[in-house]
């Protein structure tokens, strides 16, 4: 993973692309075709997103962490999620919702509905913030994962009941990349940005993972995203209109091989803490502001939908069902 970042830094410094290979012409499972079913012996590219060109550049190459993936193509199925009886939101402003969007049509409280429909009269908790990056999970004393789960961190108290954790976080670590790397900076500090990035969210993770039983005696499962871009791909972050007001309209080419990065790295974690990470890059891509241009790699066809607001970084209404349907195929599994 240390060559790959280093590979990738340089590409967000110098706007080189390292080349990609065609998937080849498969059955795509957001097509619509019928009959379909997920093929193991074909990659999760081809399986789930046939469709989309090799100019593609945001797309991981996911097979080789051995992920077990869910047959809907939403995300992986490495949990058997049941009996939630408390669910908790940590994140970022993609989960603590953003005007223009109506607080009824944040994806929290869509995918809430969806999961009390399927366990019952569950607790819900949400400590996501607007702004909040990877480090805001737990390493400062008043931070995300404390606020949830008082007494926890410190081992003073277990949580009672099965819960289920649910977050999106690393879009503004990304953003902050992005700030850093047009201001000139040079392939270490990227490195070391990115790293940072990968082992708070790591961190994360463990604490949950690492230390089920003895702080979840009744188990405790974890679903996140990765991360997605508003370009469908082509690093054109100037394409959302509002891109230069609010100052990130970049212009560096290969900037989609960040986000690849980084949701490598996440996928490289669900695997190895049994976790479950929701494909939101891949979801979302062909539904960003180049969604009209047919020579555009996630092209879906005429009339798609933009699933990002004027902010240019969260979820229209029509995005935040998007993925709370996402989510709940995850957690419902095969």
């Amino acid at each position: 993973m240390r060559v790959m970042r280093l590979a990738i830094a340089w590409a967000l410094v110098t706007g080189c692309t390292p080349s990609k290979t065609d998937p080849g012409d498969t059955i795509n499972a957001d097509s619509g075709d019928a009959p379909w079913r997920y093929d193991d012996d074909l990659s999760i590219r081809e399986n789930c997103f046939s469709g989309v060109g090799a100019g593609v550049d945001s797309f991981g190459s996911y097979d080789r962490f051995n992920p077990v993936m869910g047959r809907h193509c939403a995300g992986t199925h490495h949990q058997d999620i049941r009996d939630v009886e408390k669910l908790v939101f940590l994140g970022d402003s993609i989960t603590a919702g953003t005007w223009p969007t109506k607080e009824r049509d944040f994806y929290r409280h869509q995918l809430t509905a969806l999961l009390q429909s399927r366990f019952g009269d569950i607790e819900v908790l949400d400590c996501s913030e607007y702004g909040a990056r990877t480090d805001d999970f737990m390493a400062h004393s008043n931070r995300q994962i404390n606020k949830c789960f008082p007494g926890l961190m410190a081992g003073e108290t277990i949580e009672p009941k099965r819960t289920l954790v649910i977050w999106t976080m690393g879009g503004n670590d990304l953003l902050t990349i992005g700030d850093a790397a047009q201001a000139g900076g040079d392939t270490t500090l990227l490195l070391a940005k990115i790293d940072e990035v990968v082992e708070y969210q790591r961190e994360a993770l463990l604490f949950f993972k690492d230390q089920a039983d003895t702080l979840f005696p009744a188990g405790v499962d974890v679903v996140f995203t990765n991360n997605y871009e508003f370009t469908d791909g082509t690093g054109d972050f100037g394409s959302c209109p509002t891109a230069a007001t609010i100052g990130i309209d970049y212009t560096i080419s290969s900037w989609a091989l960040g986000y690849l990065t980084i949701n490598e790295s996440y996928m490289e974690m669900a695997v190895d803490t049994g976790t479950d990470m929701v494909l939101l890059m891949e979801h979302f891509c062909g539904h960003g502001f180049h969604a009209d241009d047919p020579q555009n790699g996630c092209y879906k066809g005429p009339d798609t939908p933009i699933y990002f607001d004027p902010s240019c970084i969260h979820p229209t209404p029509e995005g935040h069902t998007a993925l709370a349907k996402l989510f709940d195929q995850v957690i419902a599994g095969d």
